[in-house]
């Protein structure tokens, strides 16, 4: 073999290497952790509460451009990733940071956010719509995939409130 066809085989396979290593195998899993909430004398397993898989997610690379469009709240909707019956997908994503949210916080314009989250009665205090709207433009998870190859992202839920930390219960407990 001549050197100028080593060379170009090399070159080929060096662009090939390099054009393979942008996008990194991401295994991901999301859940929510509901804790044991009171009632029924618990097992030890109910003590440590339950994990249901959540059905969807947004994943937005960290760009100004992505941070910008979501926190004015334009009509800019990165693609639903939609995960399996147990919470899992396997997605290949170019290297960086990444943002993950639910799926309200992006679905939903600032006032349907606010309607669906916010909660008015004698068992709840509700910290207001600037804590709604705080909570609906913070990411749930941030991931690096220039060091992770595999995440499990865990939301964890509170008694009586569920996710939304804009909400605190003041309601009485089960025995």
């Amino acid at each position: 073999m001549k050197l100028k066809e080593r060379i170009s085989i090399l070159f080929a396979f060096v662009l090939v290497c390099l054009f393979s290593s942008c996008k990194v195998g991401l295994n991901l899993s999301a859940h929510i952790h509901h804790p044991y909430c009171g009632g029924a004398q618990p097992t030890p397993e109910m003590l440590k509460g339950n994990l249901s898989a959540m059905d969807t997610v947004f994943i937005i690379k960290k760009t100004d451009k992505d941070l910008v469009n979501y926190v004015t709240n334009q009509k800019v909707i990165p693609p639903l990733t939609i995960l399996d019956n147990n919470g899992k997908i396997e997605i290949q994503l170019k290297k960086g940071e990444y943002h993950f949210f639910m799926k309200d916080k992006l679905i939903l314009n600032n006032n349907q956010f606010i309607k669906k989250y916010s909660k008015n009665d004698k068992w709840h205090v509700f910290k207001g719509n600037d804590c709604l709207l705080k909570w609906k433009s913070t990411p749930d998870q941030t991931i690096n995939l220039d060091r992770d190859k595999s995440k499990k992202i865990i939301l964890k839920s509170k008694c009586f409130v569920g996710l939304n930390p804009c909400l605190n219960y003041t309601g009485p407990l089960p025995p």
